[in-house]
Order: structure tokens, then sequence, then C-alpha cells
């Protein structure tokens, strides 16, 4: 135990204990109805696929089988070395060629793939004395291929990279080959290529089985080398893809093909199978839910020390019944005592916590201005008896909150005005002691959905929900999802009706910059925060006033407008006052916009109005 650490290790392990058999991760949420019919669906192809496999690897091994017996013979003509990743070398008789192309047969990481190979540099070099790299871009050199491709950085993996006469960067091919068109007809007898230079500590994927083509008008082409007299790369698996590519008749070909082509459509229905829907309330385990449970000596599971039961933390015995259970205790009694412990009538902690909560976000600051923290190291109450009086209140309506927020908002303390009383702001700047509704921004999330709601963009239902729940469904990103190597989130500079919908059901992900939100201080989804910082930036402005988002917004106010005003610019103009304010426009204002839109356009109009600190400020 710690000196200063009112949580004892006995009281951190018999929590532990409490959750014990209950770990992350998602479970499936359906009947078992639900689930026996996407068995009955499944089970059929499955075992057509399975079937199909069977038949696959039979005809397979019975080729393999035929070269295994020959295995001296095929051996003999494997006279070269295998492919080397760090130079790998092929000398013929000089030809006359204007293209060169290098085919993948088989991957080095996998014999059954074409693709995905690493090309750092392709040299062609000029038959003669005077022998050159012709294939370089210097000397007039042209790279082309089916490239991996990364959206916010295009030509990282381009065919370019194999010819700049540079190392570092390398082609890495979406198809099975790479093309290079020299500047001229020229006579050439020697390829060199590799994926990685021998100074490179990592090792990408190379072509294990390769082929050398030619051609002078890009169309007819002829092999000129190839992997077939090199010794395979190590591994059985590749020794047994050169048998089936020597030994398979084209009638065995022919049916492999077929095979591969029925697997892949099974395999694609089978995709199409509905899965079942999951939501992330834990996987449970009876066989780690159960005793004895120990306190684990520096932290080590290894090291078990005394023996625990699941209990409540003795630091809060004073704070409402706790409870202490046997070890063989089913877990759902467990957590059903912890649940009970937390709403017990006589524990005042969580009703205080909770109505703090609820009034932080109705005026901007708790009574308590640390709202995670009440105890001797957080902040003073500005009204202790008040506080005591929300928590009470909770409590007598069975911790319902809508009574508690409608008892707050019809307060004479949430209805007052906003305006500002020199003598007061001069005792209390902030308005701690409520001598006025403290003006309140709001929320990042909340002005995204202020914009869509005066708009008429707001859609309140998602893209596959169904029934008459009109909430919910899958969520939505404001961000495009990549992952090459690393996960990239790069934000979205056009918006569709897809994200028209409250920001609660945007998916949120670590070091993703959603623009708007971001720029009005949305925090880190990273971390929890029980406060929100609330700053004033010029980006703000530029961001509300210039973002993609906002114009399409401003055009879309601009067209409801029309729609239930009609084409007269002053019935426009009032009725974009009630959206955007809940009031009418005074005559100077009516005055004003009538002017300005009548030279610039209602949509430019709109776009000032949801510009305005009226709009995202609660007073």
């Amino acid at each position: 135990d710690h000196k200063f650490d009112p949580i004892r290790q006995e009281d951190y392990y018999s929590f532990y204990a409490t959750f014990s058999g209950v770990s992350h991760g998602s479970a499936p949420l359906v009947t078992p109805q639900q689930r026996d019919e996407r068995n009955a669906a499944l089970t059929p192809l499955e075992k057509q696929l399975s079937e199909l496999q069977t038949q696959q690897k039979q005809l397979s091994d019975a080729i393999v089988g035929r070269g295994q017996n020959r295995l001296a013979e095929h051996q003999a003509v494997w006279t070269r070395p295998a492919v080397d990743p760090t130079g790998t070398e092929d000398t013929f008789d000089p030809v006359a060629a204007k293209f060169v192309r290098l085919v993948c047969e088989a991957q080095d990481t996998n014999p059954a793939s074409r693709s995905g190979f690493g090309i750092g540099e392709f040299e062609v070099w000029s038959a003669g004395d005077n022998s050159r790299n012709v294939a370089l871009a210097s000397n007039g050199g042209k790279a082309s291929g089916d490239a991996r491709i990364i959206e916010d950085f295009p030509g990282a993996y381009g065919p370019q990279l194999a010819i700049d006469g540079r190392t570092g960067a390398r082609f890495i091919a979406r198809g099975s080959d790479l093309t290079i068109e020299l500047a001229e007809v020229t006579s050439i007898n020697r390829v060199f290529f590799f994926s990685s230079g021998k100074e490179e500590t990592r090792r990408f994927r190379f072509v294990a089985e390769y082929r050398i083509e030619v051609s002078t008008d890009g169309m007819s082409w002829h092999t000129v080398t190839s992997s077939a007299d090199r010794k395979p790369i190590a591994g059985d698996q590749f020794q047994r893809h050169r048998l089936l590519l020597r030994e398979a008749t084209s009638k065995e070909q022919t049916q492999l093909r077929d095979l591969k082509r029925k697997i892949a459509a099974v395999k694609a229905t089978i995709s199409k199978v509905p899965t079942l829907p999951t939501a992330w309330i834990g996987k449970r385990s009876a066989d780690d839910a159960k005793g004895p449970f120990y306190i684990f000596e520096g932290g080590s599971p290894q090291k078990k020390g005394r023996e625990v039961v699941p209990a409540s933390l003795s630091a809060l015995q004073n704070q409402g019944a706790g409870y202490r259970l046997e070890a063989a205790a089913a877990e759902s009694v467990r957590r059903q005592a912890l649940a009970d412990w937390i709403v017990h009538p006589t524990n005042p902690l969580t009703p205080r916590v909770l109505a703090n909560r609820l009034w932080h976000y109705h005026f901007g600051t708790g009574i308590v201005d640390t709202p995670s923290d009440l105890g001797y190291m957080g902040g003073r109450p500005t009204h202790p008896a008040l506080l005591d009086y929300l928590a009470r209140r909770l409590l007598d309506h069975g911790w319902k909150l809508k009574p508690l927020h409608r008892e707050i908002m019809l307060s004479r303390t949430y209805q007052q005005s906003s305006a500002n009383r020199p003598e007061a702001a001069k005792a209390d700047a902030d308005a701690r002691l409520l001598w006025r509704f403290p003006p309140r921004r709001l929320s990042a999330e909340e002005i995204r959905d202020t914009l869509l709601d005066v708009a008429g963009l707001l859609t309140h239902r998602g893209a596959k929900a169904k029934g008459p729940v009109p909430d919910g469904g899958p969520g939505f990103r404001l961000y495009r999802f990549m992952q090459d190597n690393v996960c990239t989130y790069a934000p979205l500079d056009k918006h569709g009706p897809e994200t028209y919908r409250r920001a609660v059901y945007h998916q949120n992900a670590r070091a993703s910059v959603v623009d708007l939100m971001t720029d009005f201080d949305q925090p880190d989804c990273t971390f929890s925060a029980p406060r929100r910082a609330e700053t004033t930036t010029p980006l703000q402005a530029l961001t509300m006033l210039n973002h993609s988002f906002t114009m399409d917004v401003s055009v879309a106010l601009a067209k409801r407008l029309e729609k239930e005003s009609g084409p007269t610019v002053r019935k426009q103009i009032q009725r974009a006052c009630q959206l955007c304010y809940g009031r009418a426009a005074t005559l100077e204002e009516l005055k004003s916009c009538e002017e300005y839109a009548t030279k610039h356009g209602m949509p430019s109009l709109c776009r000032v109005l949801l510009n305005t600190s009226e709009l995202i400020y609660v007073r």
C-alpha cells in the first residue's frame, strides 16, 4: 500500500475480482433464431467450399507427386542461384527492344500471389562497349505499371520510382508487371533489378518467379529470359509451386483454373451472408470468472499474494452499504452488487456528482467547477445547499433526468438575462454566483448540429437504420479512412447527405482531425475530458467563414428560405432570423440585410448569419 493512496492493494484487487470474467470486446446481439438462420445459410456454402478445396488439394498433390518422382531431373535444370532481393541479374543474347517488361509469376512471400512485389530499381543495359542503363528516366526511359495507391500521397509507390536512379523508395505493384519504354529501339543484353539495396536493413517483397519480355512495338512480346533455370527460393511451398507449374498438363491447368474460379465464387457468396449484429458490451468467460482471486505482488499475475474476494472500496465504507461476496459468487451477482452499491439511497456521492454534471452542462460550469473531482483536491461548491437539494431531487425522481432538467430550466436562475452589470462583474467576473446567466458557447458538436438544423439538412435516420426509431443506425465519418502500413485519416472536403447527422453518431478516431469541430475545441477522443476548453481564435472565424461545409450549409439555407417564404427577400430575412436566432428581425437588421442580399445574393447573406455570435452562444 502507498502511504498517500486511499485505495489499498486489497481494495484494488477486490474491485478487480468484481469484474473478473468480463473482457473488452464485441459480443453478438442475436436471438437463437437469427443465429440458426445464419448457420442454415452458411452450412451448405461452407460444405461446398470444403469439397472444392479438397478437390483442388487432391489434384495439386497428384501433380506435385509426379514432380517429386522426377525431382532430380528438375533440379538438373536449376543451375543458377535463386533470386536475390538485394540484386538479381539476367544476361541474354543481344536483342533489339523498345519496350522491356518484367512479369511476376510468383511473389516471394506467397507463391499464389503475383502482385505486391517491390522494385527499388530496374536497370536495362545496352549491348556493346559503351553499355549504359537506358531505362533511367534521365536517359529517356518511361515506366508504367499498376501501382499500389495511397489516396493522400499520389505516386508514393509509382512505377517512376523504379527508374529514378535512387534507392530508398520503390515501385510496389498492385498488378503483376512493370513495363519500361526506352527512348528509342536499342540493342540490349542485360537487366538488373532489386527490391532492397544491400545497405538497407529492411527487406521488401520481391519476385520469386518471373520472366523478362521485350517488344519493339508494345504489342507483340517474346520472352528473352526467366527464372525457370534458377533454384527456387527457400521454402517447400516455392518448390511445390515450381513443380506445379512445370508438371501440370494442359487439361490439369484448365481443371485448376476452373476450381480456383469456383472457390472464389463460393467465397464471394459467403461474404454476402449478413454478419451477426454485435455491440461493444464485453465478452464473458465463465472460466475467468471463477475464484479464488489474489493480490498480484508487484502487479505480476505470476506472483500471487493474499487471497481476496469481490468487494467494494473500504475507503468509501461510510458512503452507503458496501458489499463483500464469496469468491464463488456468479459474475452477474457481482456486477449487480456493484450497481446496487453505486445507487444505494444512503450513498450521497453518485447523485451529487450527477446533479453537478447536469448543472455544468446547463450553465457551462458546475456548482463544483471540477466535475470529475468533488473530493478534497477538487473545487469548493459555490452553493452547497443547492447541490444537496439537486442531489435529493434526483433521488426523489427515481434517478430520472428529465424532471431535473425541467426544474433547472424553469428556474429564475436559468431564465435570467445575460446582460452585464458592471458593479456585479467587478465582484464576480465569471458569474459563479449566478448574478446573471453566464453566456455559454455551444460545444463543437452542437455548433455543427445547429448549422445543419437551421439549413434543414439534419437527418434523423442512419443510412441503414430501419423501423420506427428515427435516430440510430451505423455511425458516419467526416474523414476518409485509409490503411497502408499505417492508418491514415484524411478530412473530408466534400460533405454529402450521409454525413448530415447529429455529431453524436460520428465515429471519432484517434489522430483524426475534423476541421470545424477540432477548431471549436472538440477534445481529442484519446483522452477523457471532464471539462472542455473554450478558446477564441482567428482560426475559428476563418473556418466558419470559408470551410466547404459552411458554404454548402449557406446554399442549403438560402434554398430553404426561398421554399418556405417565397421570392420576397424581406420575408426570407424574417424567416432567417427566426431560424437562426429564435426571434423576429429588427427594422435595422431588415434594412441592412436586405441591402446586402440585393447586392451579394441570399447565399452570401446566409453565410454571414451563420457566422454571428448570436447563433452559437446561449444567452
